[in-house]
């Protein structure tokens, strides 16, 4: 296969602290110096030596054509530089750079617009910068404009854009014109969560069609999903170049050992605006907190997590409390909300609240995969918002065994451990071709309908597939929960509970068992895979669907809300010195309180 983009030696230095201190002579004598060598003039007397940067340093790599590449790397690695250079914006210091075919670069938002010229004119102008005629342009303008939904701006000013705005016309233009080979710096990080997973399948249907991509993101998720290889740069140099998870797993954990080092275990609230200055109750920190309680900003996976939020009252305005709820969000890397956890579902009830106090939220078994999170809060009082934070603070979730079993699942295969057992149903009779998957109900009974906290039993049925001869060493099977918007919920892998599958029978049904289905309401649809000695054998979606509706998963009568938490996950909820404690009866805001109601 024929190569897109080639780089030999390539390096990029900076002189700091110099700004236009050359001109165009001097870049047209260093042209003449490396075209024609023996035309180079006599060295010239050494110039005052100023500090250096070389943010790029023997850079090499082969890029085939169709491939999509993820490039990967902390701030200041060099993954801007590069990408300026493939885009031609800048020009390498040392080394051989060879690019075949048109590019499509997205840098930054609004890279490439003219501010003063309305948006119909910028797709004309990128348009013509890619090397595309004007009816060609014609032909494609409206189904640009349908991408990027902005039909009532289109002849509006750029500059009146918000950010969102600017990216959803230039991601639309280059996806739609689409170039040979596209460039995205980290366009994503902007706009909306639905444009953003729009433009993800439209990554992945160019790359399905034979266009080349690099792809610049600090979502390990989203390099994952796009890309078939990943290069990660560290200080200018490659560092790793290979398979898309095993780079991606070699970064992600030195990451987590880079930030080890630094994680607190206590942060200070941030308040949004507009929240708090008026209101009875104020979050003051938040803190995590070990099984024994001893402050920590790391865990493992399966281990207990206690987080503390601790609260104050600005003044009493008088009236009773008839109900406290605090919820606490888990936010993983994306700034995706992974785990709710809301005060009032779980036992006893937290009314009324002192004036000053600790909450601490108890979850027995961190169900985390391994990786950064961080925290959102919000407190109401009788239905009204009292605060809402955003805490300058995250914790770190190491690799674990959740499953009691020594075996780790994948970050990359589901977000969330969840307690599950998986047998092979009635007598042995092994598995190389999936053949069904049913849903049946705590009876046995097959059901596709379903309320959160139902016991669920999903059975997978199977056969072999005699034209496979092979001694089976290891066999897995993956079952995934996916949502409505096809994003994977609840993975479960057979290798990570007992009894292990070794060998598998001829033929039978693998049964993956739910005590407590952990789901909220909502529509889920299934993806089964299946491994043998470690290399996919099936992978099957059937058009079977679950539904869950709404149930008391926590036994307090009250349902999760769908839109605060996708998944249940146990724990516990008290008052800091009250665990266990029957709450006394209501009073008001207004009354004083006795006793010691603060700690640390």
């Amino acid at each position: 296969m024929s190569l897109a983009i080639s780089l030999n030696n390539i390096s990029k230095r900076y002189r700091l602290g110099t700004v236009n201190q050359r001109m165009f002579l001097d870049d047209l004598r260093d042209w003449r110096d490396r075209t024609f060598p023996r035309f180079k003039a006599k060295a010239a007397p050494a110039p005052v030596s100023t500090p250096e940067f070389w943010a790029l340093k023997d850079i090499s790599f082969d890029i085939k054509k169709g491939e999509t590449v993820g490039l990967v790397g902390t701030n200041g690695a060099g993954k801007s530089t590069l990408l300026k250079l493939l885009a031609r914006v800048t020009t390498p210091t040392t080394g051989e750079m060879v690019i075949n075919g048109r590019v499509g670069t997205l840098l930054e938002v609004g890279s490439g617009f003219h501010p003063e010229l309305t948006g119909r004119d910028n797709v004309y102008l990128n348009g013509a910068v890619l090397g595309m005629s004007r009816a060609e342009i014609d032909s494609k303008f409206d189904e640009i404009l349908d991408f990027a939904e902005l039909h009532q701006f289109i002849d509006t000013p750029v500059k009146r854009y918000s950010s969102g705005m600017r990216v959803r016309l230039a991601f639309s233009v280059a996806a739609i014109i689409e170039p040979e080979i596209m460039i995205l710096d980290e366009v994503l990080a902007v706009g909306d969560l639905g444009f953003r997973e729009k433009c993800l399948h439209r990554i992945e249907v160019l790359a399905s069609g034979g266009q080349t991509g690099l792809f610049v993101s600090h979502s390990i998720g989203h390099v994952s999903r796009l890309c078939s290889r990943v290069i990660w740069l560290e200080k200018g140099r490659i560092r790793m170049d290979g398979d898309t998870d095993a780079v991606c797993e070699e970064y992600r954990k030195a990451q987590i050992i880079k930030l080890a080092v630094h994680a607190p275990s206590h942060a200070p609230a941030l308040h949004l605006a507009g929240e708090s200055s008026n209101s009875a109750y104020r979050i003051l920190s938040i803190e995590t907190r070990d099984g024994l309680g001893r402050p920590s900003g790391s865990f493992r996976t399966g281990e207990p997590c206690r987080i503390a939020v601790k609260y104050g009252s600005n003044f009493p305005f008088g009236q009773p409390i008839d109900k406290v709820t605090l919820r606490l969000s888990i936010l993983n890397e994306q700034g995706n909300r992974l785990i709710g956890l809301d005060s009032s579902l779980v036992k006893p009830k937290l009314t009324p609240f002192p004036d000053a106090g600790t909450v601490s939220f108890v979850i027995p078994k961190l169900p985390l995969m391994e990786g950064t999170y961080s925290f959102s809060l919000a407190l109401s009082v009788n239905g009204e918002l009292m605060d809402k934070v955003i805490p300058e603070a995250f914790f770190l979730v190491k690799e674990g065994d959740f499953y009691g079993t020594g075996r780790a699942a994948s970050p990359s295969f589901t977000p969330l451990c969840v307690d599950f057992s998986c047998f092979l149903e009635g007598e042995r009779n092994p598995a190389y071709k999936i053949l069904n998957v049913e849903t049946r109900n705590s009876r046995g009974q097959a059901a596709a309908s379903f309320r959160t906290a139902d016991p669920c039993l999903i059975a997978v049925s199977y056969a072999r597939n005699h034209g496979l001869e092979e001694a089976i060493r290891k066999v897995t099977m993956r079952l995934s929960l996916v949502n409505d918007t096809g994003a994977r919920v609840v993975g479960m892998d057979s290798s990570l509970v007992k009894p292990l599958f070794i060998p598998f029978p001829d033929e039978d049904t693998i049964c993956f068992e739910l005590p407590k289905l952990p789901l909220a309401a909502g529509t889920y649809s299934f993806v089964v895979s299946l491994f043998m000695n470690a290399e996919v054998i099936d992978e099957y979606v059937p058009d079977s669907v679950l539904i869950v509706e709404d149930g008391d998963f926590y036994g307090t009568r009250r349902a999760a809300l769908p839109g605060f938490a996708p998944v249940c996950v146990e724990y516990d909820c008290y008052l800091e010195g009250r665990k266990g404690q029957h709450p006394p009866p209501p009073r008001a805001l207004s009354e004083p309180v006795t006793g010691d109601t603060t700690h640390a």
